[in-house]
Parts: C-alpha cells; sequence; structure tokens
C-alpha cells in the first residue's frame, strides 16, 4: 500500500509538513550512479507513502497521550498549552546583568531618553513578556521565576530613569488574564485581546503628551471570536495540529468617524519591533497603532536604535520594543 500510494497519491497528501521533496524520482544517467543513490534516497524519504499521516498520528499520539514533543523547541504543557523552550532554557541559564552590564545600559538609556526629552519626543521602552512568564501555571511543574531576572532588571532601569518611559506589559498582562486569555494556547504570540490591552497602555502614555488625542476602546470594534484557520507556530515545530482559538477585532464606522479624525491624528511614530508587534501578522500592536499616526515607520530592532538619525525625522512618538527572551 505505501508503495501505491507514493506511485499514486490516490489518498492525497497531509498537509503538515514543509519537506523538501522532488516530485519526479532523479534519473539515472551515465556517470553520475553515485548522485542518483544520494537523490534517490532523499526523493524516497522524503515520499515514502503515507509518509506524512504516519508522522502526523505518531505525533499526535506522543503530545495528546505522553505530553511529550519530538522537537526539543517546544514544551508540551497542560490544558492544551505549548511553550517554547527558548525561553526558559534563557530563564534558567542566563544570568542577570552583571554591575558593570548594568551601568552601561542604564547609562546608554540614560542618554536616549535624555535626548529625545530633549526634542520633546514621548519615548516608550516596551519589553513583551514571554507566554511563560504570564501563564506558567500551564507548564506542567512548578516554575518560580527569578526576581533578578533581566526583564526585572531592564524595568528597574527605566522606572529609575523616568517611569513614564516605560509600558509595564507584564504586570497589566498578569492583572488582566483572569477576565480573558491574552496569548495564544499553541503559538509563542500574544492574540488580540493582549495585543489590544499592549495598545491600551502605550495609548494612555502618548495622551498624556498628546491630549487631542483619543484612544480606541473595545467598543470601537466588533470583536469576533473564531477556530484559526492557521496552524500556529508551535503546533508546526511539532507536526501536530493543536487548535486555537482566534479573535478578530474589526473597526466600527462610527469610532472612524468620532474618534479618528484628521484633526485627532499625529503626523509620525517610529516603531522598532519585533513579531509582537509586526502588522503582517493578526495580532500585530501597530494594526491598533496605525489608526492614530499618518505615518507609521517600522524598523526591525535587530538593525540597531539610531536615536540621532530618528530625531532627524521629527516623530512624535517612538517606541521601542523588544521580547523578554531577547534580552
Amino acid at each position: 500500500m505505501p508503495m501505491i500510494q507514493m506511485k499514486t497519491q490516490v489518498l492525497g497528501t497531509a498537509k503538515i509538513l514543509a519537506v523538501e521533496s522532488k516530485t519526479q524520482p532523479p534519473k539515472l544517467e551515465k556517470n553520475n550512479l553515485s548522485q542518483f543513490t544520494i537523490d534517490y534516497d532523499k526523493y524516497f524519504k522524503n515520499n515514502f507513502g503515507f509518509r506524512n499521516y504516519f508522522i502526523y498520528l505518531s505525533n499526535q499520539f506522543s503530545t495528546k497521550h505522553f505530553k511529550i514533543a519530538k522537537t526539543s523547541s517546544v514544551l508540551v504543557g497542560t490544558e492544551g498549552w505549548l511553550f517554547f523552550t527558548q525561553g526558559l532554557t534563557d530563564l534558567w541559564n542566563k544570568q542577570p546583568y552583571t554591575n558593570t552590564q548594568y551601568i552601561d545600559i542604564k547609562n546608554n538609556t540614560n542618554t536616549v531618553a535624555g535626548k529625545f526629552k530633549k526634542a520633546q519626543i514621548t519615548y516608550l521602552e516596551i519589553y513583551t513578556p514571554d507566554k511563560h512568564s504570564i501563564y506558567p501555571e500551564y507548564l506542567g511543574f512548578n516554575f518560580i521565576a527569578n526576581p533578578h531576572s533581566r526583564l526585572e532588571q531592564r524595568i528597574a532601569i527605566i522606572k529609575e530613569i523616568d517611569p513614564q518611559n516605560l509600558v509595564d506589559l507584564k504586570t497589566e498582562l498578569l492583572k488582566n488574564k483572569k477576565t480573558e486569555q491574552l496569548y495564544y494556547k499553541a503559538d509563542t504570540h500574544w492574540n488580540n485581546y493582549g495585543s489590544f490591552l499592549a495598545y491600551e497602555k502605550i495609548m494612555e502614555k502618548v495622551k498624556r503628551d498628546y491630549p487631542n488625542i483619543e484612544p480606541l476602546t473595545k467598543d470601537d470594534f466588533e470583536i469576533i471570536v473564531k477556530p484559526n484557520e492557521y496552524r500556529t507556530d508551535l503546533s508546526k515545530n511539532i507536526l501536530s495540529d493543536y487548535k486555537d482559538t482566534e479573535i478578530l477585532f474589526s473597526l466600527k464606522e462610527s469610532a472612524l468617524q468620532n474618534k479618528l479624525t484628521s484633526d485627532k491624528k499625529l503626523e509620525k511614530v517610529v516603531v522598532y519591533y519585533d513579531s509582537f508587534f509586526d502588522p503582517k501578522y493578526n495580532w500585530g500592536t501597530t494594526n491598533f497603532l496605525k489608526y492614530h499616526f499618518n505615518t507609521v515607520e517600522l524598523i526591525e530592532n535587530y538593525k540597531g536604535f539610531r536615536t540621532d538619525e530618528i530625531i532627524e525625522q521629527h516623530p512624535q512618538v517612538v517606541i521601542n520594543q523588544r521580547v523578554e527572551r531577547h534580552l
């Protein structure tokens, strides 16, 4: 049967794997026996009949019944929750900043914040917590966070320099998680409830400096809850189909007419961002921020933070966002 399936694909293909495979077997030609053997071995392994089905069933069984992921990058938690192990490893193994590192970061942050303040630009530092920092109860074991982690050190630095520059998302997410599920169960990211909470806290800071802005509320959106239509990043890693819920925010026309008129918008915001703020994703927080600015300049945060170049552009707001595991 596998050989028949391999030749005919009569039962279709379980499209759960991204494999590099050839649709046609390699051809045996003169003087290529050695390469033909290598290519055919690869072709056979990737196209063996029911290959994807067997892998799918094996991973479903191991994750659902034994809570074991066949990859070191994913931890299978309780009640359908999956976690990215990189962040956990970082918290266990990564030491807090040394005194020298702490002082260097503090001095650099103080310089950056001072330049933006002098230029009358609203500057916000945002550290997006990893999922296990908000939902440790679903890890499946007792997890005690390091009170002197790099995240807590960064928060302390900003509070000491100027608390107005800090958007403390960890505190807000922990406070609100009992009201709504804020992160996907089977993805590393927050969902739109978590994303909108981040937006609300950012706009509280922006409105302090620009009172004419009218932040949106949940009442300004039609909120749709439905099963997700794509396989999440962590479920892809374990080649399984953990289900999740999608939260969609659709802006009402009344909000567009009353709160987002041209006289209530700012000219420009610069956002240093990673995937949590990326507008190409449904959960990207920039999808909410964009309503309040005529221009949104996005710079991936791995490209480096260039304070003086940003100031020359004269934005009203600058957001510097990073996920906890990359601190």
